[in-house]
């Protein structure tokens, strides 16, 4: 699997910092949002190849998110800490998106990441 630019968007600084560090530990590159800046506006500024978005935070429930991501092609893995994981599938999957239940060791990162990455971005008409 090729470097990634993941652009990490969390609720929760602590849990973006250990996806960060489990990003960089994966061989990819992690990214942030800037401080008062909406996914949405980071996802057309970096066009990262994946966002990791956090669906706790106000912008997974925002179709602005995903239009951004079709636009710049960026898949997404959405994630959550304190859904559980059939909520956090049943979200993603209305979205069209790969999905991820933390907490979750390195293997099974990488494993998302991999297939978050293989799963088609969705067209921005789909949306």
């Amino acid at each position: 699997m090729p470097d990634l630019a993941v652009l990490v968007v969390a609720t929760h600084a602590m849990i973006g910092a250990m996806l960060a560090a489990l990003t960089e530990g994966t061989g990819h590159h992690p990214l942030f949002p800037r401080p008062d800046e909406s996914a949405a506006l980071a996802v057309a500024r970096l066009r990262p190849d994946l966002l990791l978005l956090d669906g706790d935070d106000v912008a997974a429930s925002l179709d602005a998110t995903y239009h951004a991501a079709a636009a710049a092609g960026s898949r997404i893995l959405l994630f959550s800490s304190t859904q559980g994981r059939r909520d956090t599938e049943r979200m993603a999957a209305r979205h069209g998106v790969a999905a991820l239940v933390l907490p979750v060791g390195s293997d099974a990162f990488l494993s998302a990441l991999a297939e978050a990455s293989l799963k088609s971005a969705p067209e921005p008409s789909a949306l």
